[in-house]
């Protein structure tokens, strides 16, 4: 089980583990699926949903609702534990910064700067990945999370 909540799927079998044979005798054009125009495929999604019942619909389109929003959930965690992670690096760089230069250690610690400031920039992209997550997946009505705020997105939403 991975560290973001799940399941380990079953592996498949890499392209060095598949022979010359499996590619070899088949027909050009035979893994690809057939051409379909554009407007082709827009036309047969929209047919079904005409022909359904509004209840049927209704249902479709709120399991739907609710796989985004479980992806949504999913993603969130995930980037949440990848923004503890880079913080993590961050306070660690930041004692070894102090302890360079303590020592007299400029070089060393010009090069450990340069890597806080790496992290930096990427604890502000998953940042701003989260906050937009967020924004997209707000409940209606909701407030929105500030910039300056780094706690758990569910201890900050509990209370709408």
């Amino acid at each position: 089980m991975d560290p973001a909540g799940v399941s380990d799927e079953p592996a498949t079998r890499s392209l060095a583990e598949r022979s010359a044979r499996d590619f070899r005798h088949r027909p050009h054009g035979a893994n690809r699926p057939a051409a379909v125009h554009s407007r082709q495929t827009a036309v047969a999604a929209t047919l079904p949903a005409a022909s359904r019942p509004t209840g049927e619909a209704d249902r479709a389109a709120a399991v739907a609702e609710q796989a985004d929003q479980r992806q949504a959930d999913y993603f969130l965690r995930l980037l949440h534990q990848n923004r503890r992670m880079v913080e993590h690096r961050i306070e660690g760089l930041r004692k070894s910064i102090t302890g360079a230069e303590a020592s007299g250690n400029a070089e060393g610690a010009s090069g450990l700067r340069r890597q806080a400031r790496m992290e930096e920039q990427e604890r502000e992209a998953l940042t701003a990945m989260i906050e937009k997550l967020q924004r997209r997946f707000a409940a209606p009505g909701s407030a929105q999370v500030s910039r300056a705020g780094h706690g758990s997105w569910s201890a900050r939403t509990a209370g709408r």
